[in-house]
């Protein structure tokens, strides 16, 4: 099946909460807008703010149930909560007064429960998600007075550097001691879990203090018990589970990195040839493609520090697109059970096409420079490993499926090539 490639290489060796209110939203110059549209389980308006491309509500969670409906349960005695190795909450100082303002403390487990601790659409944000979020409001050492409260109603003075230019309206809400009989620094201190786990004692948190405007990022006990903040769920991206591996079902169609900055479409050819960072386009520069096939993207842009995929997913290396093939019955018979079957969008014969594996491998093209060929014939996707071989030093490895065979192909793509991509779950 080699053989099928030789002309690809010539011309690349050439170039070397559970519903939704709609509800419009009004957006400001630096890319944030804000409006009531999440309902938590318990049937309250859950105001939100989207902060670059990430989705935030703007309060904290207040949610007695997982996600299915069981309940989570209230802990207030200290020894009880000191020994709990599954999911509980209280309220600061066991008081009820505080959950109006400051929501619900809960401990770690709560967060990792498998029944879901964020409203339908919504999950507990991981630190790469945090980090995301401080990056774009110009990184940890402003970010925490760009989320907090401004002025000195909840917050202590000085409350230093708080404008809430972000509109993420963080409080205040202290903390409850891993020993469950301290209750500390409301109005000094705001302190939220992430998804992450550090080991199998502690686990990821970010704080923000009145008396600075950093945000800061530590690891606590998971019997702590922390305010809880809930990200959006990337908009309706479906996935396959094929053995252990989850894989989106369509092909990457972003437009910026994780952090929030923007890729650039490059439809010149004589620029794209040019490139040496991050760009992407759509097949003939036809954005009626993209619908279909999604953008392409250059090696540089899936290379790129900043992240291609978005949060909690990444490009696949060599070795996990190797472990998918094998998945699936070995290299001979893998690309049948990827490719979407029939002739809609790959041209006959599409040998062997069963998309047995839920894969949906679609043949979107390439482009090299002024050219873009092989859409219907062919489908490329960049892993994120580039090729360690002499004289290869600006290629890296893909895979392509193709419509008159049933493998999946291992190949080296110049790196200035335009090529599919496909992300995994980490």
């Amino acid at each position: 099946m080699k053989k099928l490639l030789l002309p690809l290489i010539g011309l690349l060796l050439f170039n070397a909460c559970q519903k939704q209110i709609p509800n419009e939203k009004i957006p400001d110059a630096m890319g944030i807008s804000a409006s009531k549209n999440a309902i938590d389980i318990d049937e309250n308006f859950i105001p939100t703010v989207t902060i670059c491309n990430q989705t935030w509500m703007q309060k904290n969670l207040d949610v007695p149930t997982y996600r299915n409906g069981d309940p989570i349960p209230q802990v207030t005695d200290p020894t009880q909560w000191a020994n709990l190795t599954t999911g509980a909450w209280c309220y600061y100082n066991n008081d009820p007064a505080n959950r109006a303002v400051y929501g619900k403390l809960y401990n770690w487990y709560a967060v990792n429960d498998p029944r879901g601790l964020a409203p339908a659409g919504w999950h507990i944000p991981s630190d790469a998600e945090w980090t995301t979020l401080e990056s774009c409001l110009g990184g940890n050492e402003v970010a925490g007075g760009k989320m907090k409260e401004a002025g000195t109603a909840h917050w202590r003075s000085p409350n230093t550097g708080a404008t809430n230019s972000s509109g993420f309206t963080a409080l205040p809400g202290g903390y409850r001691g891993y020993n469950g009989t301290t209750f500390q620094f409301m109005g000094n201190f705001g302190i939220w879990w992430s998804a992450t786990a550090v080991n199998t004692i502690n686990a990821r948190d970010r704080y923000l203090k009145q008396d600075a405007a950093f945000i800061g990022n530590s690891q606590y006990f998971k019997q702590g018990g922390y305010s809880v903040r809930c990200l959006k769920n990337n908009k309706d991206i479906p996935v396959v589970t094929i053995c252990k591996q989850t894989w989106m079902q369509t092909n990457l169609d972003v437009s910026t990195y994780r952090n929030g900055d923007p890729i650039p479409q490059v439809t010149d050819p004589a620029e794209w040839d040019n490139l040496t960072t991050g760009a992407w386009c759509y097949f003939n520069n036809d954005p009626a493609n993209g619908a279909v096939y999604g953008k392409l993207y250059n090696w540089f842009a899936v290379n790129d520090s900043r992240g291609l995929a978005p949060a909690g997913w990444h490009v696949p290396g060599d070795e996990e697109w190797t472990t998918l093939s094998n998945c699936l019955g070995g290299i001979s018979v893998a690309g049948g059970a990827m490719k979407e079957t029939g002739t809609t969008h790959w041209i006959s014969p599409n040998t062997g096409a069963t998309n047995r594996s839920g894969f949906t491998g679609l043949p979107g093209g390439i482009r090299m420079g002024n050219i873009f060929t092989s859409m219907g014939k062919s489908g490329y996707w960049w892993s994120s490993t580039a090729v360690d071989v002499p004289f290869y030093e600006n290629f890296a490895v893909m895979r392509s499926l193709y419509y008159e065979t049933a493998s999946i192909i291992f190949d080296y793509g110049y790196n200035k090539a335009g090529l599919s991509v496909r992300c995994l779950k980490d």
